[in-house]
């Protein structure tokens, strides 16, 4: 965003030095996903991916985590976050929101953050791709440094949604997997012993 209001890019410090960065904080974030296992989620019925993808995305809009800002964006308000701070898929603590990504039934937050990523990542892409055609714009070549930069930038940024998208693929077919075995379960509990006259047995006290 920094290098969008620059006039010139090519042979500019500031181009060189926040593609760099930019390059820097991409390669952190896939080393701290690479150190991750995604487990398998929990059931949908039983999450609120909806209001948390809408406090994630509130987090990156207003760049803090503190619960008032965010409760003051959010359609619901604090209501949001109390809802999902009650279904175990957000902590509060000192003021300040916490999405827990590991721990027991914390699988459940994944996809939504997965989804975010994406969506952001697509952005970046986009943003980036401005930035290297605008330098070709100010004659900069496959040998200058500046555009060199911008180019791994846009290929790591590009490979990492790409990664990013394939593991959301994933989850989505486990998370239906979870669901249709739970509708199994159900169906055979409920609607089998129905159907054929079957009792379901019931224990006598001893």
């Amino acid at each position: 965003m920094a290098l969008h209001d620059e006039p010139i890019l090519r042979g500019q410090p500031i181009t060189t030095r926040e593609s760099d960065r930019a390059r820097s904080t991409t390669r952190q974030l896939l080393e701290l996903l690479r150190g991750t296992a995604l487990h398998r989620p929990s059931s949908a019925a039983d999450r609120r991916d909806e209001p948390l993808e809408q406090v994630l995305a509130a987090i990156y809009a207003t760049e803090t985590a503190s619960v008032e800002p965010l409760a003051d964006t959010l359609p619901a308000g604090r209501e949001t976050i109390e809802t999902l701070e009650s279904a175990g898929q957000l902590e509060t603590d000192h003021g300040e929101v916490y999405v827990p990504l590991r721990g027991a039934g914390s699988a459940r937050n994944w996809p939504p953050l997965l989804r975010v990523l994406v969506d952001r990542l697509g952005e970046f892409v986009g943003e980036v791709q401005t930035v290297v055609e605008k330098l070709r714009a100010d004659g900069a070549d496959g040998d200058t440094l500046e555009l060199s930069l911008a180019r791994s930038l846009l290929r790591r940024l590009e490979l990492l949604r790409t990664v990013l998208r394939s593991q959301l693929g994933q989850l989505q077919v486990v998370n239906y997997t979870v669901f249709v075995d739970s509708q199994i379960d159900q169906f055979l509990v409920d609607a089998v012993p129905a159907a054929f006259g079957v009792d379901t047995p019931v224990e006598e006290p001893l």
